[in-house]
């Protein structure tokens, strides 16, 4: 039986290289980081975070569709856009749930996390320019989703 051959090397990142079994020139290779235990637990308090305001976002997003559907008639008597604003920012909170189940989903995965903030960048946007046809009513339907959005964002950061 033939011994296994370790060699060990370490580069100025702290970062290690097992090369394994030199006859066959097969090399298997871990990377390991040293991260400190701030780091860790800068993650995972995103994590929780990120968790948190996609739920809430999932939660709240039912209830304000509606009550943004029920607060057209009456707008649209005040301001001249304010029924389509507010219709507008009916499929918004719509668009929320697709962007709180997306941080649900890839709330374990890191790698993900530039898949998670396209859509809530695409919701702040959106929600932004929605101001304007809204007018009063902006006050009253849009600053849920900006402090769910807003805390949803610095959850995923990476």
């Amino acid at each position: 039986m033939s011994k296994m051959k370790m060699r060990d090397k370490s580069d100025k990142r702290g970062r290690t290289q097992i090369v394994t079994n030199k006859r066959t020139k097969t090399e298997g290779v871990t990377v390991t980081m040293n991260e400190s235990e701030g780091t860790k637990e800068k993650r995972t308090g995103r994590r929780i975070l990120l968790i948190s305001a996609s739920l809430l976002m999932l939660v709240s997003a039912i209830p304000m569709f509606m009550w943004c559907l029920g607060l057209i008639n009456n707008a649209a008597l005040d301001y001249t856009y304010a029924g389509v604003g507010c219709f507008a920012a009916a499929i918004l909170y719509v668009f929320s749930m697709v962007t709180a189940i997306a941080g649900l989903v890839f709330v374990r995965q890191p790698y993900r996390y530039r898949f998670c903030r396209v859509p809530a960048y695409i919701q702040l946007i959106v929600g932004l320019i929605l101001v304007v046809p809204l007018a009063g009513y902006a006050l009253l339907t849009l600053p849920p989703l900006f402090l769910l959005t807003i805390l949803y964002l610095i959850g995923a950061k990476k």
